[in-house]
Formats: structure tokens, sequence, C-alpha cells
């Protein structure tokens, strides 16, 4: 009798390993699966972002972003918006659509201040970049701004943080921004004018 528990008790014991390290197993490629990055596509297939898989798709951040992703639980938010060039003059420069961005923002966020305009190339495709900082409904908020030339488009993309988080999410945000792709081969993404950034957190 004694035999027959202590065997019970084992295959109960062989059981209960077998189901737990199953579970375990499960639960750690699912982990897996939900961080493993993915990319996301505009609304007209116009470009795309490659993000980590626990950021969502949105609707709600900007009203003409053709893009819209964010991690509400990390406080990580991006949009993209594209322009044709066709609405501005021919002499028109990265540098000139950055300081109208800038004035624009100027008239919807308190006390914003700006970083050095920087020239980059993201994807081989000639770029500039600035950081921004100003409060939005009495909340602080920290923007990095990449405005990214594919020949007829500019587009506009916008991530955005608290700025207590700004330092551990800007590496995420730097894959993010290295990620960008026009997938148009420099055809025009014909979009709205205005580029105004309003801000929507949780």
């Amino acid at each position: 009798m004694k035999n027959k528990t202590r065997s019970l008790l084992a295959l109960a014991l062989i059981l209960i390993t077998t189901l737990g390290c199953g579970f375990i197993n499960q639960v750690k490629k699912e982990v897996e699966k939900s961080q493993a990055p993915k990319d996301v596509f505009a609304t007209d297939n116009s470009c795309k972002i490659t993000v980590p898989g626990n950021w969502q798709t949105r609707a709600d951040l900007q009203e003409d972003a053709i893009l819209q992703v964010a991690n509400t639980f990390s406080e990580q938010y991006a949009v993209v918006i594209s322009e044709s060039k066709t609405d501005f003059s021919e002499d028109s420069s990265l540098l000139d659509y950055a300081e109208l961005l800038q004035g624009a923002t100027r008239q919807r966020v308190n006390g914003i201040t700006f970083s050095e305009i920087r020239n980059i190339q993201i994807n081989g495709a000639p770029a500039v970049q600035y950081e921004a900082e100003g409060m939005v409904d009495k909340i602080k908020i920290k923007w990095i701004f990449n405005l990214i030339d594919s020949g007829k488009t500019y587009h506009q993309l916008v991530l955005w943080t608290l700025p207590s988080k700004y330092e551990q999410n800007k590496p995420i945000f730097d894959n993010v921004i290295n990620s960008f792709k026009d997938l148009r081969d420099s055809d025009a993404t014909v979009s709205s004018k205005n580029s105004n950034i309003s801000i929507k957190t949780k």
C-alpha cells in the first residue's frame, strides 16, 4: 500500500512538474512574441516604421496623422504626418519646413522650447531632427521631431513621452526613427496641410 501511495505521489509530482514547465514555457513564448518588433504601415501604405511588439496602433493621437502608435503603459507615443512638397515653394528646404513647424507649434504649446536643429539621414533620406519640451494641459511633454524629405513628400515622424521617461525611452525611439521607410520611392503623399501636433496621453 505504501509503495502504491509513493508511486501515485511520484506520478503526481511528475505531472505537476511537467505541466508547470509547459505552462512556464508557454508564458515565456507569449512574452517573447509580444516583445518582438513589428512593422506598422501608414493608412495609405506610403510608409512604415518598426516598433516594439507591445506598441499598439491608435487612431486618436493626431487627427492628420497617417500612422499612430503607442505604448501607453510606458508613455511612448509616435505619429507620422505627410505633406506633398507641391504645396510649398520650389526653393523650400527641410530647414524652412522645420522653422515653419516650430512656429506653428509655439502657438499651441505653452512655454515650448526647442533644441538645435540637426541634419541627419534616416534610411538614406535627408532629414532634420530636433527636440522640444513644453506644457500641454498642465502636463510636461518632451518630443523628438524628425522631418524627412522623400523627394516629393515631407514626412514628420514625431515621438513623445514624459520628461522623466525621456532618457529611458530614447534608445527605443532611436530604433523607431531609424526604421522609418518611405514605400512609394519618392512619390508624393498628399495629406492635410495642418501640421500642428496635438497631444493625448492616457
